[in-house]
């Protein structure tokens, strides 16, 4: 019985590490693992895990996707295509950098080019709460353990800095 369930594991952790998102992100399947993921695939930029749910959220700058994946199940529950509104009134995809899940697994926080945003996981649907427009060029999101406080990196070439923000 301990075999089958070290396999169980063992196969369950090839499938995650097997998750790789595909162009369209209306396709909300976990592919099957290729040998040369170039072909038909892109991978995820950025991915974080909520302690408390069993959900994984990864980012995608090349289809500007934002996915989140029930890891026991191995299906993807959302996927969702970034987009910013111009001037002009058309939407164009934005390219998220780095990405973050709150302990509880309702916060997902993303950061651009030009802003980082918040949004509330709430049955199956993103809602955007909060927009930190002063936070460009993100290149790294995380929680704290308790999730009172989000650290956003910045890591420019010329400038390097770390800020903490209280979301509560």
């Amino acid at each position: 019985v301990g075999n089958i369930i070290e396999n169980t594991d063992k196969r369950r952790r090839e499938d995650i590490d097997a998750i790789y998102l595909d162009e369209g992100y209306h396709s909300c399947r976990p592919q099957e693992k290729e040998t040369d993921i170039t072909k038909t695939h892109v991978v995820a930029m950025d991915m974080d895990i909520a302690v408390h749910r069993p959900l994984l959220v990864t980012c995608c700058k090349h289809d500007s996707t934002l996915r989140v994946w029930n890891y026991l199940t191995l299906e993807c529950v959302l996927a969702k295509c970034l987009t910013l509104q111009h001037p002009s009134g058309s939407p164009e995809p934005v390219k998220p950098l780095a990405v973050a899940f709150h302990p509880t697994g309702y916060i997902i926080a993303a950061g651009f080019d030009s802003q980082t945003i918040l949004w509330h996981l709430l049955l199956g649907e993103l809602r955007q709460f909060f927009v930190f427009t002063s936070y460009r060029h993100c290149s790294k999101l995380k929680f704290s353990h308790n999730g009172q406080s989000l650290a956003i990196a910045q890591m420019l070439p010329t400038l390097k800095r770390v800020y903490i923000h209280n979301i509560y």
